[in-house]
């Protein structure tokens, strides 16, 4: 008994370090909490402190906006002139000239055409001095010149010679599907994680009622026993009994704290932060669907389906590009220049020294194995990425039906818990009258105070998962909607 009491001292200090959890462990410095937490936390504020704070959603907003930098730079490539500048400085020292230097500063811009051409505008000046035995000369000159190359076969016409841009822009638009997802798919895990815990506290409410009750079974064989109405088996069952629901209090505090801190982490703030959780899962209203309905949502609102669908379209648009790769490149070129004389400034060019040229150019295709390969790869491309998005396709409808399917079974279920939650009650009741009475043993009522509190415990389980599963068919069908502040729209 002794080793009894020590044990039982051991269960209510753990008890007491759940309502005062700055007793547990050595002291330590405490860090401050990046953002005020208030004492109780709400769903909406664990929502908005996780959308601040959280590692991994902080990662994904940083590698999206990476995303959009890479698309501005894309865009500045093709729609605007690339300038380009170089500075250079020489100077030497001859048998024949004592020293001599040159500057040249030299200036290009290049714009990409929709047509698949290329325009460049180009300008340089130059000064040189020279010390002879005549003394010091002075020379330089500036040019000019605009070139324009166009492609008339192969690589031109903007699907093909712009073809970098347009996968950009379509690879930001999955980028941001992928980021609504992940926000979509966090925001339910932070729901899920937050009325987990809420669960587990009633659940630990739960356990130390039926502790409470475990130790009245007991008392009351005791009585029985010495009023010679019960036997010694029923008090060693029931201190049996009792001993394991203060273990089960046990579990149920350490889980409780550990799922508490693990939840801190989550919300990407110091586990030394205090505060408490809501005692409340809402009441969640049956969602009614037609599964037929909730696929055809599916397959038109579903991101990443219409990203799937998109990208087999690049997977075509390749195909194309193949196609086009084989013809002969035909090129024309043509450029303007102008000069100066020797020693002379912007100011003194004339059209007395420009000079044009117009060329075209025509490859003789002689070896176009490595095109004609490339060209079989993406009709092998297409043909899988069509396998692909119909696989996509089938996954997708497996999905909603089963959520669909799951839901509908989680409703039954609930009304099973509520309903057998009713009988178990009336069961304890009626199992502690016959005991009452003599005509019963307190191992019924052991057994329905475990019954009852496992049916209570997993009703509440059921509850929340019956939420999380109502808001991923939400998702599934793309009807779940966030806002910026992380809040699921109703």
């Amino acid at each position: 008994m002794a080793i009894m009491a020590e044990k039982m001292g051991e269960v209510e200090r753990f008890r007491a370090h759940l309502d005062d959890p700055a007793k547990e462990g050595a002291p330590r410095t405490r860090m401050p909490p990046p953002v005020e937490v208030p004492a109780l936390l709400t769903l909406d504020d664990a929502i908005r402190i996780a959308t601040r704070f959280n590692r991994s959603y902080l990662a994904q907003t940083e590698g999206f906006f990476l995303q959009a930098l890479g698309l501005g730079l894309t865009r500045r490539n093709f729609h605007e002139m690339v300038f380009a500048g170089s500075l250079s400085f020489s100077g030497s020292d001859g048998a024949h000239v004592d020293f001599a230097d040159s500057t040249v500063l030299a200036l290009s811009g290049t714009k990409l055409l929709p047509t698949g051409g290329t325009v460049t505008v180009s300008t340089s000046g130059s000064v040189s001095h020279s010390d002879a035995g005549s003394g010091r000369v002075e020379d330089g000159g500036v040019s000019g010149s605009v070139s324009l190359s166009q492609p008339l076969l192969r690589g031109a016409g903007r699907g093909i010679a712009w073809e970098g841009l347009t996968q950009a822009e379509r690879s930001a638009v999955y980028a941001a599907r992928s980021y609504e997802l992940f926000r979509q798919q966090f925001v339910i895990g932070i729901l899920n994680r937050y009325y987990g815990l809420v669960s587990q506290k009633k659940g630990l409410v739960n356990t130390t009622a039926q502790v409470a009750n475990q130790q009245f079974a007991l008392d009351q064989a005791r009585a029985l026993y010495d009023l010679r109405r019960g036997t010694q088996q029923d008090v060693l069952r029931a201190e049996q009994s009792f001993r394991d629901s203060k273990n089960a209090e046990l579990d149920a505090i350490q889980a409780y704290r550990v799922a508490l801190d693990r939840f801190k982490i989550e919300l990407g703030l110091p586990i030394d932060v205090e505060f408490e959780i809501g005692d409340e899962i809402p009441e969640v209203a049956p969602f009614e669907v037609d599964t037929e309905a909730a696929v055809r949502a599916a397959m038109n609102n579903r991101l990443d389906f219409r990203s799937a669908r998109d990208q087999h379209e690049d997977v075509e648009r390749g195909l194309r590009i193949a196609r086009n790769a084989l013809l002969p490149g035909v090129d024309l070129s043509a450029s303007y220049s102008n000069a100066t004389d020797a020693g002379g400034s912007l100011g003194d060019l004339d059209f007395g020294n420009d000079s044009v040229s117009v060329g075209l150019s025509i490859e003789i295709p002689l070896d176009r194995k490595a095109e004609r390969n490339a060209y079989r790869a993406a009709l092998i491309g297409v043909e899988q990425s069509r396998r692909s998005l119909q696989q996509t396709e089938d996954n997708l409808i497996l999905e909603v039906r089963d959520a669909v399917r799951r839901l509908k079974q989680q409703e039954q279920q609930i009304r099973n818990d509520e309903e057998n939650i009713v009988t178990l009650q009336r069961r304890l009741l009626r199992a502690d009258l016959d005991n009452r009475a003599g005509a019963g043993s307190n191992r019924d009522i052991v057994e329905a105070l475990n019954a009852l509190t496992a049916a209570q415990n997993g009703l509440l389980d059921r509850r929340v998962s019956y939420l999380i599963t109502q808001l991923s068919l939400r998702q599934q069908m793309g009807l779940l909607f966030v806002d910026k502040e992380g809040r699921i729209v109703p």
